[in-house]
């Protein structure tokens, strides 16, 4: 068996080939397109996500103003008429003072047309006790 071995290193010898050493300047190059290739990708993938990103914020903040003038119409159409209550609210509350204010008024007047009443009752009894003609 030694001697197969032999034979086959001997064989080996002979057909060995001698491979070329890398070249530096080769294995640099590649390196560095490698690199370069990756950083291509790589700007390729963020675009595409920042496209991706921008696409979903636009479609978000276009949903999110439709919803905004929805709420807002809303709003507009509840307050119309809240408005006009409130508005004839100040004013049924308005002739509730001016009632008031008048009321006590009219109780003086009142008070004052009484007491004369009463005075004019008191002076027709007297000549009617004292037989005075009317």
């Amino acid at each position: 068996m030694s001697s197969a071995r032999q034979k086959s290193k001997a064989q080996r010898g002979d057909r060995s080939k001698t491979s070329p050493l890398p070249d530096p300047a080769n294995a640099t190059r590649g390196v560095a397109e490698a690199n370069a290739l990756d950083a291509k990708l790589l700007q390729s993938m963020m675009d595409s996500l920042k496209a991706e990103m921008f696409g979903k914020i636009d479609s978000l903040s276009s949903s999110l103003r439709s919803e905004i003038t929805s709420v807002q119409k809303e709003l507009k159409e509840s307050i119309g008429p809240l408005q006009a209550k409130v508005e004839q609210h100040g004013q049924t509350l308005l002739e509730l003072e001016r009632a008031a204010t008048d009321h006590s008024g009219r109780i003086t007047e009142l008070e004052a047309t009484v007491s004369r009443l009463r005075l004019n009752m008191l002076m027709i009894g007297a000549r009617t006790w004292r037989g005075d003609p009317e």
